[in-house]
């Protein structure tokens, strides 16, 4: 957990001057009251790149996470959304249903970015044509492009663990930082890929019940969402 400024930018403390880009990446800084006035006001110039999901689809994948790390002690998932409420306020991963309201969010970064710093995609964007999400990408952050977009992984896999010790190493940032020292990047990623495709068995695709029970909750929410991106939306509803 970081709480102060200096360890924050310690992050960043390997970056070097001819650096004009640095980027982080966070999906809890969307759903927070406020913390779009701290960007502001912290980096009046940053650029912010926010990506959707189906927010039905993005409750399932968070349930799938607690699961394989072992903070969700319930096998199904239509008990886990029951709980929900009773639960008040638990960690990011357990909010279900709450994560997925983007609209209000989304009005606050509006509200105080101007639509040249503030570029809105989708999740669907990411499984299109990649060359070109890459490019205008770069386009956004006033950055060269490669000739090529970067070789797409999957960097956080979720599913059900064989072992249950193998995914607390993995989770493990004492052994991350471990590996970090001896590995480079691209190498301790690939490694971590292949472990994860070993220990992780995939869940079932999530089941129409639960699945209608999301659209009707977040109808009303994709339909305001629709009228601050001018993005049609269908999809999530069907």
């Amino acid at each position: 957990m970081i709480s102060s400024e200096s360890t924050y930018l310690d992050l960043f403390s390997t970056a070097s001057a001819e650096q004009t880009v640095i980027g982080e990446a966070s999906t809890w800084y969307f759903s927070v009251s406020g913390v779009a006035q701290r960007i502001k006001h912290y980096s009046p110039d940053a650029r912010v790149l926010v990506i959707l999901r189906n927010p039905a689809d993005r409750a399932y994948s968070a349930w799938c996470h607690a699961r394989r790390d072992d903070l969700e002690p319930c096998e199904q998932f239509s008990k886990a959304l029951d709980m929900e409420q009773e639960r008040g306020e638990v960690e990011f991963l357990l909010r279900y249903h709450r994560m997925g309201l983007y609209s209000e969010a989304l009005a606050e970064y509006q509200a105080l970015f101007d639509p040249s710093s503030l570029l809105v995609l989708f999740y669907e964007d990411l499984l299109g044509d990649e060359q070109t999400f890459w490019e205008g990408l770069c386009k956004f952050l006033a950055i060269e492009s490669l000739d090529k977009a970067p070789l797409q992984r999957t960097l956080n896999r979720s599913g059900q663990p064989r072992s249950r010790f193998m995914q607390r190493m993995l989770n493990s940032y004492r052994v991350r930082a471990a590996v970090k020292k001896i590995l480079p990047y691209r190498g301790a990623t690939l490694i971590k890929e292949k472990l994860d495709n070993i220990n992780l068995r995939r869940f079932p695709p999530l089941d129409p019940v639960n699945r209608n029970r999301l659209q009707d909750y977040y109808r009303q929410d994709i339909e305001q969402l629709e009228s601050l991106t001018g993005k049609g939306l269908g999809s999530w509803l069907t």
